[in-house]
């Protein structure tokens, strides 16, 4: 495990040293990122201390291990669904990560995803308005 994290930590630190060098103006995290765990607070205090503005979709496998508001919780996210500007661009962050049984959407939580037809954008989001 030791070892997975520092390959982990340098990767991170990485990905913020190239966009430092490149004044990025933003870094969207597409995802399976690391788990809501106390394992992984080093990784979350890392990505939430970024100076370069930064932005968390939660991936499929975010929720193997626990539910959406421990990862909001975690992440200390609002919502996994949200938008935000960037010059003269709207950008609309999208949570799929729902599966559908019958006419009701569930949230993916603690790898319950897997047997079901799934990745859907739940009829509450989609009904949301985005100025």
């Amino acid at each position: 495990m030791v070892i997975l994290c520092l390959i982990v930590k340098k990767r991170l630190e990485k990905i913020i040293r190239i966009a430092d060098q490149n004044e990025v103006d933003f870094i969207v995290n597409l995802g399976d990122f690391a788990w809501a765990c106390e394992e992984n607070n080093w990784i979350r205090d890392m990505w939430n201390n970024l100076e370069i503005p930064h932005y968390l979709i939660a991936g499929n496998h975010d929720f193997d291990s626990n539910d959406k508001e421990t990862f909001k919780k975690f992440y200390n996210l609002e919502s996994t669904y949200y938008t935000f500007d960037h010059n003269q661009f709207h950008f609309i962050a999208l949570d799929t990560n729902y599966y559908r049984y019958g006419e009701r959407d569930y949230d993916y939580a603690f790898g319950n995803y897997y047997p079901y037809d799934r990745e859907y954008i739940s009829k509450e989001q989609a009904r949301s308005s985005y100025p």
